[in-house]
């Protein structure tokens, strides 16, 4: 635990490393939280600059989504000025750069990611203007002769300059830049590191003349230009609270990165968000909100901080809710699962109460107080041992004590598959402010007491206890394995990608980016069977080891007839002028999973022996194993219990059965279907062991004389996730919480007869994604709206009222989903 020095945002005592820590070489201290009233900073160059050839580099997190609005970053001049305005913001979720003549650039990206940051750079030279979010280019347009922008008009930063305060940016910005003069490319200020993209330092660049390099580093003059220029801005209704700690970046110190807000995406009609997304108030006399948090715990232990404001009755509440469970209400957002009311300070659920996902709730009411307006609520959760604590003004009832791990207010039997969040109950003229981290002042309500935890992250008004730590991205869980400040070659993107390329008849040499062990293949534009190979089986060489089998149906394993994949040289493999995969003109994909380089070992921890490879992270196998009949357990290999599960049968048509854990292990599905899962004895009506898959007495898992496949994939935090959610039929639909931004996205339905349905990045690089594949059959890639879903930073948010994606049978819909980037370090997408 650290404390400040007097500054609102002093530096913190140094602490333990949080680690990767040092992952980015260079850090971004501070951000300006552009939301309270509408603040913005504005500038009116002396002379000016050169007005044809510029960039402008800055980082945003947004926090407000509202139809129809405006919500700009960056505007210089008028519409009286000699060459009109020019500007860039958001309208409707999309970017629009504009003049007061024309809109020039207006790309179908839905940019509607509140949990993350964006890095955007607009580039101006050679008669066009360019605009780049996260190293991709997005749009471009002829644009010829000279702008507003450097011109000696009014320039405004978060808000416009034609009519200042009527259009402004709700949320954050940081790392603020403009170079004058030259053109150049998001490269500049920004690199890719394992994956991810990350800042650069640009103080060596050539600012120009009108240039400038904000880093809102002084909370009394945010303003402040770090470039040598000079060219300082002037605040407008920012405040010193205003200075945040929320940025792209964190370090092993004291810079925590990223920091959990309220989340807009689960927020619900009935509530409004402001203060960056830290503040939520009920908009409504008529009922209750229940706004929550967009970070999830799944392990360890954390602590963050709920202003009381403006009590009413019983509101605001506080509480914990579980993630990926409920489906999300879109009137009053996110209903809670444990609360300590504020008028008589009781804690509820009832003790003993069952709760899904929670299992049995256990609470200790005794000694707790009442709270009120101005009253700080601190939370204490405990996800390794299901405990969980409040205090009242620092005072924690009935002696309880965090760091023993005695005397909660909560206890519970059974962790959330998505993990948990913070929530509020907001009514009429109650409110709450919820402090993670990022602002010891809650908004300037209080006076910051710069208490950090034990990492040297956040600015607290009480002092964490030993261990417990703040909700930001430096704090964030990922497996070492995987984490890209750790490893080099096993990154998310280094075991899982995929691959398009185009038919062409002819043998070939594609580079797939890492050695392939497992693959999906198929055509995703003309009618193909799903295609499963494998090196554990045969997937190279000779024509006799192009073993297949067939997600879609239930036919036994074969062999490619035309030799199709030849041969494998690291990344690089060779396809023959065989056409199902190489038919000319047509658009063939690969999923592709590495694991062991085709080398195998025998796992006999099983009743059954199995051939194996695991892959480097620990958390995906593949084997094979003959049938002994009966009963029966195999060794899955995994370092962690599976979660999602698929066994076929190699020498005969039975199913491709699945185990979901979100489905419980009574139920199997089948994949190749569109069928719901079944009550069958396939998997011993028992939950997978640490080693040990349960065989039923069946054909479709363990029959004498059979031969048999298993993929086997577990919960690996950063890389894969599997679970179950609940929809809600609308098109503002439900929020599934991943721990990372996903690559890949598989669904079933439990208990209907809807299609398994598939979306990727690489068919959907921009939000929303409308193109789906179906597991069960060999159709065409699908573009429809009424498949929506949106990748996100953290998860997936469903854009679509059709059940298909979206249904509220409560048995709900299970997913299996594979990481792009670990939320820890992803950008907002």
């Amino acid at each position: 635990m650290g404390v400040f020095q007097n500054n609102l945002m002093g530096a913190a005592a140094a602490a333990a490393s949080a680690g990767g820590g040092d992952f980015y070489s260079h850090q971004i201290a501070n951000s300006a939280r552009c939301d309270s009233n509408g603040g913005y900073l504005k500038r009116t160059p002396s002379s000016a600059g050169n007005r044809a050839t510029w960039t402008f580099s800055t980082w945003v997190k947004r926090s407000v989504f509202t139809s129809g609005s405006t919500q700009i970053i960056y505007s210089a001049g008028s519409s009286g000025d000699q060459d009109g305005y020019y500007r860039l913001y958001w309208y409707q979720d999309s970017f629009i750069i504009s003049s007061a003549n024309a809109n020039f650039a207006t790309p179908s990206d839905k940019f509607r990611d509140p949990s993350a940051w964006y890095h955007i750079v607009w580039k101006q030279g050679s008669n066009a203007t360019t605009l780049y979010v996260n190293n991709r280019q997005v749009t471009t347009a002829s644009v010829s002769g000279n702008t507003a922008v450097n011109n000696n008009v009014q320039q405004v930063i978060a808000n416009n300059s034609m009519t200042l305060g009527d259009s402004p940016m709700k949320g954050y910005i940081a790392e603020t830049i403009m170079i004058d003069g030259t053109a150049l490319g998001p490269d500049s200020f920004g690199e890719t590191k394992n994956g991810v993209w990350i800042p650069k330092d640009a103080s060596g660049l050539t600012f120009g003349t009108n240039g400038f390099h904000l880093k809102y580093e002084s909370s009394s003059d945010l303003g402040n230009d770090s470039s040598g220029n000079n060219n300082d801005w002037t605040a407008v209704d920012l405040a010193a609270h205003d200075q945040m700690l929320d940025t792209p970046t964190f370090n092993s110190d004291s810079n925590g990165g990223n920091f959990a807000t309220y989340n807009p995406l689960t927020k619900g009609t009935y509530t409004d968000l402001s203060e960056g997304n830290c503040r939520a108030d009920s908009n409504t006399g008529a009922d209750a909100s229940y706004p929550s948090g967009n970070f999830a715990m799944t392990s360890g232990k954390w602590y963050y901080e709920q202003l009381i404001g403006n009590l009413n009755g019983s509101y605001p509440t506080t509480g914990l809710v579980a993630l990926n469970n409920l489906a999300y209400d879109v009137t009053r957002g996110t209903f809670y699962a444990m609360r300590l009311r504020s008028d008589t300070g009781v804690a509820q659920q009832n003790s003993g109460d069952n709760v899904a996902p929670f299992g049995t709730i256990t609470v200790n009411t005794t000694g707790v107080a009442s709270v009120g307006t101005g009253d700080i609520v601190s939370w204490y959760v405990d996800m390794d041992n299901k405990k969980a604590w409040f205090a009242k003004n620092g005072t924690i009832p009935n002696s309880g004590d965090p760091a023993n791990g005695t005397n909660p207010q909560f206890s519970w039997t059974t962790n959330p598959s998505g993990g948990i969040t913070f929530m509020s109950q907001e009514y009429q003229t109650s409110y709450t402010v919820v402090n993670a981290g990022q602002d010891g002042t809650f908004a300037g309500e209080k006076t910051a007491q710069g208490n950090s935890d034990d990492t040297g992250y956040g600015n607290f008004y009480y002092d964490p206890p030993t261990v417990f730590l703040a909700l930001c991205s430096g704090n964030l869980p990922v497996v070492d394995e995987i984490d890209p400040a750790q490893t080099d070659d096993n990154y998310p993107q280094k075991l899982f990608g995929m691959l398009q390329y185009t038919g062409n008849g002819s043998e070939r040499t594609i580079d797939t980016s890492f050695q392939i062990d497992y693959s999906w293949a198929r055509s995703t534009v003309q009618g193909q069977n799903w295609y499963a190979l494998d090196t554990t089986r045969g997937f190279f060489g000779a024509s006799s080891n192009n073993l297949y089998m067939k997600l879609d149906v239930d036919d036994a394993e074969d062999t490619l007839s035309q030799y199709n994949f030849k041969a494998q040289s690291g990344s690089d493999i060779t396809i023959t002028s065989g056409t199902a995969f190489n038919s000319g003109t047509h658009t063939q994909q690969m999923w592709n999973w590495r694991l062991n380089g085709g080398t195998t070992s025998t796992n006999s921890s099983g009743s059954v022996n199995v051939t194996q490879q695991v892959d480097p992270s620990g958390h995906f196998s593949v084997s094979t194993y003959s049938g002994a009949g009966g009963t029966g357990t195999i060794g899955h290999g995994l370092s962690a219990v599976p979660t999602f599960v698929v066994v076929k049968q190699r020498n005969g048509s039975n199913s491709w059965a699945t185990y979901a854990k979100g489905a419980g292990p009574e139920l199997y599905g089948n994949l190749a279907t569109n069928t719901a899962f079944q009550d069958a004895v396939v998997w011993q009506d028992t939950t997978p062991s640490s080693s040990l898959v349960y065989l039923g007495d069946n054909n479709e898992v363990n029959h004498s004389g059979r031969t048999y496949l298993a993929y086997c994939w577990a919960d690996c935090e950063g890389y894969i996730k599997s679970g179950k959610y609940i929809g809600n039929g609308n098109a503002d639909g439900s929020f599934i919480h991943l721990g990372f931004k996903p690559a890949l996205f598989v669904i079933k339905h439990v208990s209907s007869g809807d299609d398994p349905l598939v979306w990727d990045s690489k068919n959907g690089l921009i939000n929303p994604i409308s193109k789906t594949l179906s597991m069960h059959d060999s159709s065409a890639i699908v573009d429809n709206s009424n498949r929506n879903v949106d990748f996100l930073s953290n998860g997936v948010k469903i854009r679509t009222s059709n059940s298909n994606a979206n249904s509220t049978n409560s048995d709900g819909i299970v997913y299996l989903a594979m990481a792009h980037n670990p939320f820890k370090y992803a950008t907002a997408r």
